[in-house]
């Protein structure tokens, strides 16, 4: 009986230990509800290094010409001269003359183009083919207004696009541009006809070597196809004009699409 009853008292004693621990940890007012508490601070990110992305490419983004530089909008449209010659025009082109010098077409006989250069109605409004920074600019001869505005799309950027020949300026040194905004006016041929000019230099960072692209190589496609029209109505105009300039060109890119 006495083992009995020891073993009775211990069982009590247990229960009553039990309930009294419950009551302390559910009791609001013994203070130890964590959630009150802030986080504890994680020991385990302190000094950890910077997580790799695995992104190394450093190459900078080339440009893509979205604009042409002046309007070929539209379609070719065919009309008469006074003289009764047949006529073809688009946009602002004024090809009664030769109105289209691919890269690598023949300038003036032996000099090889290293742009496209385009010959247009006077005064004609001159747009820029990709968003970018203008970063150089000049006068090409000191009594006219005839400038050339270099711009790229980043500082450390090799592509450098300069419009050359361009008339009353719109945009300065340090200015940024958006693709198709107006950069100037068309400089001037002759009474008649005014010209501008694209060219688009690569300079290559690790030997300072450059060279001339092509623009189709960083045309996109709107920007290539309004060009095969350019060339198209200048093919055409060709056996309508009596002008010795005119050649039939058979590519926007006469030569390999850099050079030299």
């Amino acid at each position: 009986m006495i083992k009995s009853r020891t073993w009775l008292v211990l069982i009590a004693l247990s229960f009553t230990w039990c309930a009294c621990s419950n009551s302390l940890e559910s009791s609001p007012d013994m203070g130890t509800n964590t959630t009150d508490l802030p986080p504890a601070p994680r020991t385990d990110l302190q000094d950890s290094p910077p997580t790799d992305t695995g992104n190394t490419d450093l190459t900078p983004q080339v440009p893509l010409l979205t604009h042409p530089i002046i309007s070929l909008e539209g379609t070719i449209e065919e009309g008469q001269s006074p003289q009764g010659k047949t006529t073809y025009s688009l946009g602002d082109l004024a090809c009664d003359i030769p109105c289209a010098y691919p890269f690598g077409a023949d300038l003036f006989g032996s000099i090889p183009n290293i742009g496209f250069e385009y010959r247009v109605k006077p005064q004609s409004p001159v747009r820029a083919a990709v968003s970018a920074k203008v970063v150089f600019k000049k006068t090409n001869m000191p009594s006219s207004n005839d400038m050339e505005i270099h711009m790229k799309t980043s500082d450390d950027s090799p592509y450098v696009l300069i419009y050359d020949h361009i008339g009353a300026p719109t945009v300065d040194i340090g200015d940024t541009v958006v693709a198709g905004q107006m950069i100037g006016k068309a400089g001037n041929w002759d009474a008649s006809h005014g010209t501008i000019e694209l060219q688009i230099n690569y300079e290559d960072p690790d030997s300072s070597d450059m060279w001339a692209v092509c623009p189709v190589e960083l045309g996109s496609d709107e920007f290539n196809a309004r060009h095969e029209l350019w060339l198209e109505v200048h093919n055409l105009s060709a056996p309508s004009s009596s002008h010795p300039g005119f050649h039939i060109l058979d590519g926007l890119c006469q030569v390999d699409k850099r050079f030299p």
